[in-house]
């Protein structure tokens, strides 16, 4: 993990974990594409800032990716909405073309180092008005293979902007059965009860836990961030977040830390 300096300074950091899948029960498929399970599933997560544009974001992802590889990972995971940032007005203001061609820079980038990603996007989808929040599951086949979009929306500025996604999630990697969620999601127990119910053993929670610089410093100091999953699940609970202020300098990530929970 890479040293934090100053708020401002923060730089994309990654940290891995491995999973002793002896642990995990073996179920069907359910998605995904076919690959012989490992002993072991080492999971590496990245904090990001989320001030930059999407050409910045594309390229510290391909520079994650390949960082994370070479210490062995296997999946790798991006903060909630990481290529397009969870900036509303930045992102409502990026064109079809530009979303595509990032994700396929990501897509080819998971094909060379033979990884798994996660990551997230805030885009339209078939002409509507209202903007969805997505996570893609990229296989090491070069190609997205799950996506799901954010159903518990959180927020004046989200609920304004998005629509709400309508199925949960679940897919496999390397045969273990997963699922996604995305922030706000993972305060929901109903959401969570189905998807383990439902066969996943590895929940990956992508987050942008943000708000004004006030309610930021309140949410830290009543320790109202993203809250460990496994306790109440009986599962392995994988959480991403990005860090920093957004473009305008009026909405700070300040709670959350990537965690694991096992």
């Amino acid at each position: 993990m890479e040293g934090r300096s100053a708020l401002g300074k923060l730089r994309d950091r990654a940290f891995s974990v491995s999973v002793d899948s002896d642990q995990l029960r073996v179920a069907d498929r359910i998605a995904g594409t076919p690959s012989e399970k490992p002993t072991t599933l080492t999971i590496s997560v990245v904090q990001s800032r989320w001030d930059q544009d999407i050409s910045t974001n594309t390229a510290r992802a391909k520079l994650q990716i390949a960082r994370a590889a070479d210490l062995g990972a296997q999946v790798v995971v991006f903060p909630e909405a990481h290529l397009t940032t969870y900036d509303y007005p930045y992102a409502k203001s990026l064109t079809a073309a530009e979303i595509e061609k990032a994700l396929r820079a990501v897509e080819e980038t998971c094909s060379q180092h033979n990884v798994y990603a996660i990551t997230g996007t805030l885009q339209y989808r078939s002409d509507r008005e209202k903007l969805l929040n997505m996570a893609h599951v990229i296989a090491p086949t070069g190609q997205v293979v799950h996506e799901y979009a954010k159903i518990h929306l959180g927020g004046s500025v989200e609920l304004a902007s998005c629509r709400r996604g309508q199925k949960i999630s679940l897919f496999e990697i390397y045969g273990v059965p997963s699922s996604v969620i995305i922030c706000r999601d993972g305060r929901h127990p109903d959401l969570t009860s189905l998807i383990t119910m439902a066969g996943a053993e590895v929940i990956y929670q992508i987050s942008n836990n943000c708000d004004t610089i006030e309610k930021s410093w309140w949410k830290d100091q009543a320790g109202r961030s993203s809250q460990p999953l496994s306790p109440r699940t009986a599962n392995f609970h994988v959480c991403s977040n990005a860090v920093g202020f957004n473009r305008a300098g009026d909405q700070l990530t300040l709670v959350g830390q990537p965690y694991f929970v096992i």
